[in-house]
């Protein structure tokens, strides 16, 4: 019995680590995706012609309960009809 304690405990202490490792990744999967998608959109924004458009990032705007954030606001110029 202690044997068999000691290789599940000590001998596969990696299966133990890649366990604390999957849990981990699964509890922080959607703000590494968030994050990466941001930044992901960002570099897109950054490679619009900037004197066609003006790009904001991370816009916080007081509301009645409290605040709220936009990530990316993009505005055009309006070039008139030939």
């Amino acid at each position: 019995m202690v044997d068999l304690l000691k290789v599940i405990f000590i001998d596969l202490w990696y299966l133990w680590a890649l366990l604390i490792i999957i849990g981990v990744l699964s509890v922080f999967k959607p703000i590494i995706k968030g994050f990466f998608g941001e930044k992901t959109i960002l570099a897109f924004l950054l490679t619009l012609p900037k004197d066609q458009y003006t790009v904001l990032n991370n816009i916080m705007l007081r509301t009645d309960t409290g605040t709220t954030q936009i990530d990316h606001i993009v505005a055009a110029l309006s070039l008139p009809n030939p």
